[in-house]
């Protein structure tokens, strides 16, 4: 062994003595030998609910016991979320306790080497001084969330049972793979070459639809007849359940500084080629005398010649943005514009506005609350080739997104449309859907389209757009216009498709309608650049593909400084119900301890209350006629929060009472952002700058009931 370890040195390794190589040797090996062994551990992560509210639960300790024995643990985050890494392979109990409520104990939770293990935790309330402990046996669940393939084994027991003996039928019992025939199958989408399908040693190959002549004998057969498939994450199935597409959210609104930096650094080169600049930025929020927003307000920014520059309208927010110099290189003098407000015989003009950097154009209309219940949401998807990865699998979410949203709000007279486009010398360019009540119409034409044509990489974006907003019959009163724009390839860049474009934007734009990109792979820094500059001219937001799902083909990740991985399924619901919800009118805010008030024209000035009021305390435990003569009732201060202004830009000061425990942030779907509590300063500052513009809630506890004070985020 010397001998060799000399001749090594001599000749690769001039310098080096044989004991030196011995030492290496040594270090190199101990490495392998620890990152062998870690490569065996897995992972748990889970999420803590309320079982009644279905309520995010932050901060719940949660612990992992091996036969009694403490072997890991963590506390939940802000959204009830919790992960606990490495662990070692084994069946575990895992244990959730909260103030307030049971703790409930997990019992054989199987964690497997090399693998995340996904188990979510709901917890009961009590009322009980003492806690209850609540013992649940753990399911193995029927799908396994952090395999990004599809695959399994048939046994020959199960082969005895099936009516079929073909490859191709037995295959399709497999999760993943779909047959319209009974026989050939398709697996998940799969292109060329992307299927492997052993028979007892027998490899199959070829494309998507597998045929009979397509086996070769790689082994010798085995006693158990079985049949295991293994494929590509890639997507073909029209039956797929949906919640298995991931997606991350870029609000260039809530990140105005960066969106600034980054166009005029990394994304710079692009604003020449699609002309379109979103720079010049005026923000107006308009509210009515009671604080309610004013929604479907007819916004205008004029110049100095009283010429439109830009037209919008304002959202279910009662924001809109109107933008001068969006497609133009030249400079804009900002002190010869004004805006216009109107809504309906009521007007009013802001002189001078003021750019977003240096505030927000509030207006208060002397108007009633009437916010109109229509909702119109389009759907237009690209069905080029290039999306058959992740067509069938956008069709299922879309399916399940707008039966759960229809469902979910009985009370919006809702409509629902569709467009399907690919390109120039394809099948059709466009194909259209109008908008319906009947959502099944609209679910149905979803289901019947598939991908095809395309190849050229650039697509007819700008016509599927143009058809989309002049084409189809948009409300004309509506809370929310919504355009979601699904796609993985840029428009044409050429002349006559930039100008479609730029006029599409600034109808979408007048007509109060939000366009959504929802990007897929194959986009690349072009037409990032140009589809966050189309959401943000129409007061829309970003949404991408991400690889974490294991569908499809590589996603570019965007610029942006960081993101948050959600389901797209969970992040279109929360941009529905975001773009949607309205404060009810006939709820009028009063002047009371937990309502803000806005002054009419200043948003940062407010009115002074009294929250130092006393008020009677209720007792139910002893009549009225036991009250004892001479004996005052016991009084207790009020328990109230106030704060300001609002709406905000992002940073919202709150007073409160001693009595307020904890206050969390939350948006309009319930779910906790931030919680702050255990504070002894009676004024509290909160950044809500990170959030998109939307509404929020201040949620506190007041006795045995919530209370819930508005914040309107505008930025």
């Amino acid at each position: 062994m010397k001998h060799y370890l000399t001749i090594i040195c001599n000749r690769y390794l001039p310098g080096f003595s044989a004991k030196r190589i011995k030492k290496i040797m040594a270090i190199i090996l101990s490495m392998l030998i620890f990152t062998a062994s870690f490569c065996q551990s897995g992972a748990l992560k889970g999420r803590v609910t309320d079982k009644e509210t279905n309520e995010k639960i932050p901060f719940a300790n949660i612990l992992l016991l091996l036969d009694s024995t403490l072997c890991g643990g963590t506390q939940t985050d802000f959204d009830g979320n919790f992960t606990i890494k490495p662990i070692e392979p084994g069946l575990y109990e895992l244990k959730a306790t909260y103030v307030g409520y049971k703790t409930t104990v997990v019992k054989g939770i199987k964690i497997n080497a090399d693998q995340i293990t996904f188990y979510d935790i709901e917890i009961e309330y009590t009322a009980e001084s003492l806690p209850e402990i609540v013992v649940t046996d753990y399911k193995i669940p029927l799908i396994n969330r952090d395999m990004t393939c599809s695959g399994g084994c048939v046994t020959s027991k199960e082969i005895n049972k099936m009516p079929g003996r073909s490859s191709g039928s037995i295959a399709t019992c497999i999760g993943g793979l779909y047959s319209s025939d009974g026989e050939n199958g398709n697996v998940r989408g799969a292109r060329i070459n992307s299927t492997v399908m052993y028979i007892d040693g027998i490899r199959v190959v070829g494309t998507s639809e597998i045929p009979h002549s397509s086996v070769e004998p790689t082994s010798k057969a085995t006693s158990d007849k079985s049949i295991k498939t293994e494929v590509l994450p890639v997507i073909n199935n029209e039956k797929f359940m949906p919640g298995q597409l991931t997606a991350g959210e870029i609000n260039d609104f809530s990140k105005w500084e960066m969106w600034k930096d980054i166009s005029g650094d990394e994304l710079k080169q692009y604003q020449n080629l699609w002309d379109i600049k979103p720079k010049n930025r005026y923000c107006v929020q308009v509210m009515t005398q009671n604080g309610f927003p004013v929604v479907g307000c007819v916004v205008k920014l004029l110049d100095g010649k009283d010429d439109v520059i830009w037209t919008s309208k304002t959202d279910n927010t009662g924001k809109a943005e109107v933008w001068a110099g969006l497609f133009e290189s030249k400079s804009i003098n900002e002190k010869k514009y004004s805006i216009e407000i109107k809504y309906g015989k009521i007007s009013k003009r802001i002189k001078r506005p003021k750019l977003f950097h240096k505030g927000i154009n509030s207006a208060t209309l002397n108007a009633f609350c009437n916010t109109p219940d229509n909702v119109d949401i389009l759907f237009a998807v690209d069905a080029t080739g290039s999306m058959g990865d992740e067509i069938r699998y956008l069709k299922a979410e879309l399916k399940d997104v707008i039966e759960k949203f229809s469902v979910s709000n009985p009370d919006l007279k809702l409509r629902m449309g569709s467009v399907f486009y690919r390109d120039e010398g394809d099948e059709y360019i466009t194909k259209k859907s109008d908008f319906s009540a009947d959502i099944q119409q609209t679910i149905d034409f979803i289901a019947k389209q598939n991908a095809g044509g395309g190849g050229d990489t650039p697509e007819a974006v700008d016509k599927a757009l143009e058809v989309s907003i002049n084409s189809l019959s948009w409300s004309e009163n509506a809370r929310a216009r919504l355009v979601f724009l699904i796609l993985d390839a840029p428009p044409h860049s050429g002349d006559e498709n930039i100008t479609r474009l730029q006029q599409t934007i600034d109808i979408a734009a007048e007509t109060g309608i939000k366009i959504i990109p929802i990007t897929g792979s194959g986009i690349n820094k072009s037409a990032e650049y140009l589809m966050r500059a189309i959401a943000l001219a129409t007061n829309g937001t970003y949404i991408f593909l991400t690889d974490d799902s294991g569908i499809g083909g590589k996603h570019t990740k965007p610029s942006i400084d960081d993101y948050e991985v959600e389901l797209l399924n969970d992040l279109i619901t929360r941009l529905l119900l975001q773009f949607t919800y309205v404060e009810d009118c006939n709820k009028l805010p009063v002047p009371e301890e937990n309502q803000d008030l806005i002054n009419t024209d200043i948003v940062d000035q407010f009115d002074e209350m009294q929250p130092k009021e006393q008020v009677k305390e209720s007792d139910t435990s002893k009549d009225a006629d036991d009250a004892v003569p001479g004996v005052p009732e016991k009084t207790v201060e009020k328990i109230w929060i106030k704060s300001y202004p609002n709406p905000t830009s992002g940073i919202v000061n709150i007073e409160h009472s001693k009595k307020v425990k904890e206050i969390f942030v939350v948006d309009i779907s319930g779910k906790i952002l931030q919680r702050y509590n255990n504070y002894e300063k009676d004024l509290i500052k909160v950044d809500l700058s990170e959030f998109p513009n939307g509404m929020y809630f201040l949620k506190y506890a007041n006795v045995d009931h919530w209370e819930y004070a508005k914040i309107i985020l505008t930025h």
